[in-house]
C-alpha cells in the first residue's frame, strides 16, 4: 500500500511539470514561428 502511494504521489508531481515543460515548448516554438513569418514578411516587402 505505501509503494502504491509513493507512486500516485509521483505522478501527481510528475505529470503537471511534464505539461508545463511540453507547453513552454510549444510556445517557445510559436515565438520562433511568429520571428520566421515577421523575417519572410520583410523579405517580401523588400523584394516589392
Amino acid at each position: 500500500m505505501q509503494n502504491h502511494f509513493n507512486k500516485s504521489a509521483s505522478d501527481i508531481v510528475y505529470k503537471p511539470s511534464k505539461q508545463i515543460m511540453i507547453e513552454s515548448n510549444v510556445s517557445a516554438t510559436f515565438e520562433e514561428a511568429q520571428k520566421l513569418i515577421n523575417e519572410i514578411k520583410n523579405i517580401v516587402s523588400n523584394i516589392k
